[in-house]
């Protein structure tokens, strides 16, 4: 096999999928083979993610992992991991190639620089794209949470022009994605610099032939006025399904993580969200053993997390991370509470989903099949992302429409109508 090979390790969010997947493409047009993680190739790549202290260690522990599992390999590490060490002057993990975030993009010509080449394939310009693609429109973040290391590891927030950003979506659509996912580290404050609201991103890529689905990424809840959500409303292939980042439901613990709104300015968008779009699914990110958290201010955001009743809630226990404010706080929660917090409120959460997923059995659904498991079923999500796990149905890239049958996990169960 001619080319150099390449394997792709992602953690943490969607930004990183889709920079991962266009890193990928580019290497592919250079000629490069690109495959799973677990086969054996010249270069593993970590895109790495530092928003928690566990995160960072995971990357960590990958690096160690992929130089002692192929020691004549090479081990890239790229992504916010080495952006945020370079800013706190801490020691990076031991790869053999680091690229921070800036210079991501770079990858390929790096590589080049201390891989010997093995007769590339040239002008290879179609990638492998999935049913489903991310697309990153937007970067960097101005918003400087009390907890967060995003503005360390990827700078104030800036936008892709819209032409740019339907220049990649035509050509993944023309590879064979027909739900497209636009996604960013605030992604609501897309086209600031161009006098633009993100729902002008939306409505452009929409129109674009052949696409299914247009589905939206995590969202911040301060700038989703009523004028954005009625122009929304008009894009018919658009997903009703908002991740909506809470963060806290106690308005004390949101002044300190700094977050712009108080929790009946949250409620009302949720409220404003299923007036807008009927039968809609919101989702969301909670932080719980905050410094300082009292038990009372986690009883509120327990209690108002009941009260919107999530149908997915992503339940963090607070991670201290150096160079943050809040890092610095006093009463900072021992680990044992702040995981016991966690819990108590992912079980609620859970059970929330389990009642969702019950209301939809009888009923009919369309889904857009992703892929088949060896046992024959079929796998896809609603618009509203619920996903379905259905039996007897075709692959192809068209959606089908589906009767749940029952509640397995974190799925519903259906046959093909």
């Amino acid at each position: 096999m001619s080319g150099n090979s390449a394997a792709f390790y992602t953690l943490g969010c969607k930004v990183n999928q889709a920079e991962t997947r266009r890193l990928a493409d580019l290497l592919r047009a250079r000629g490069w083979h690109i495959f799973d993680s677990n086969t054996h190739a010249d270069v593993y790549i970590i895109n790495s993610c530092a928003v928690t202290a566990e995160s960072a260690r995971k990357t960590r522990q990958a690096v160690r992992r992929f130089k002692k599992n192929n020691p004549d390999a090479t081990v890239a590490l790229i992504g916010c991991v080495p952006s945020v060490a370079n800013n706190l002057g801490e020691e990076l993990p031991e790869a053999d190639l680091i690229v921070p975030q800036a210079e991501k993009d770079r990858l390929p010509e790096f590589l080049e620089q201390i891989i010997i080449p093995k007769n590339p394939i040239p002008n290879i310009q179609t990638p492998c794209t999935g049913i489903r693609a991310a697309v990153k429109i937007q970067d960097g973040c101005n918003s400087f949470c009390s907890y967060c290391v995003i503005p360390l590891a990827r700078g104030r927030a800036c936008s892709v022009p819209l032409n740019q950003a339907l220049d990649e979506c035509r050509t993944l659509i023309n590879g064979g994605a027909r739900e497209i996912i636009l996604t960013g580290i605030n992604l609501s404050t897309w086209g600031r610099e161009f006098g633009q609201t993100l729902a002008d991103a939306v409505r452009a890529v929409s129109a674009l032939p052949h696409l299914l689905h247009l589905r939206l990424g995590s969202l911040e809840p301060d700038l989703l006025t009523p004028a954005v959500l009625q122009e929304l409303t008009t894009i018919n292939n658009l997903c009703p399904h908002f991740h909506i980042s809470l963060q806290s439901g106690s308005d004390s613990v949101l002044r300190r993580m700094n977050r712009r709104y108080a929790s009946a300015e949250f409620a009302a968008l949720c409220q404003n969200l299923r007036r807008f779009f009927p039968g809609c699914t919101i989702t969301t990110d909670i932080i719980v053993g905050f410094p300082g958290e009292t038990l009372s201010e986690f009883e509120e955001t327990f209690s108002f997390a009941q009260q919107i009743a999530f149908e997915k809630a992503h339940i963090f226990p607070y991670s201290a991370r150096p160079g943050t404010r809040a890092a610095a706080m006093p009463n900072q929660l021992p680990r044992i509470e702040k995981e016991r917090r966690a819990h108590l409120l992912l079980d609620a959460m859970s059970e929330i989903r389990h009642k969702f997923f019950l209301t939809k059995i009888g009923k009919t659904l369309t889904i857009l099949p992703e892929k088949q498991d060896r046992e024959g079923f079929v796998h896809g999500y609603t618009a509203n992302y619920i996903p379905v796990r259905a039996h007897s149905l075709s692959t192809l890239p068209f959606l089908q429409t589906v009767k749940i049958t029952g509640v397995d996990g974190d799925f519903c169960r259906g046959e093909a109508v």
